[in-house]
């Protein structure tokens, strides 16, 4: 799998969550991510926590947050300074 670089707001399914997030899992087996210990005081919005995860060919960090309640996850680039 190819490192995904388009967001996601909200995943159809919690199937559909899975299947990204294993996705994910096999990008670091192949070396295309690493995957990152998240800020802990990060926050976007009323959203908090996560899978942090650097794509190697760019550096750049992004984050999985899973499904819950009515929140239906994301995926979304992370910014700090």
């Amino acid at each position: 799998m190819k490192f995904p670089t388009e967001e996601i707001r909200g995943f159809e399914s919690p199937l559909g969550y899975r299947a990204f997030a294993q996705g994910l899992d096999q990008c670091v087996q192949a070396g295309t991510a690493v995957e990152e210990p998240p800020e802990a005081d990060y926050v976007v919005g009323d959203v908090v926590g996560g899978r942090w995860f650097k794509d190697t060919a760019t550096g750049r960090t992004w984050r999985l947050v899973a499904p819950a309640g009515g929140f239906a996850g994301i995926w979304e680039q992370v910014f700090v300074s």
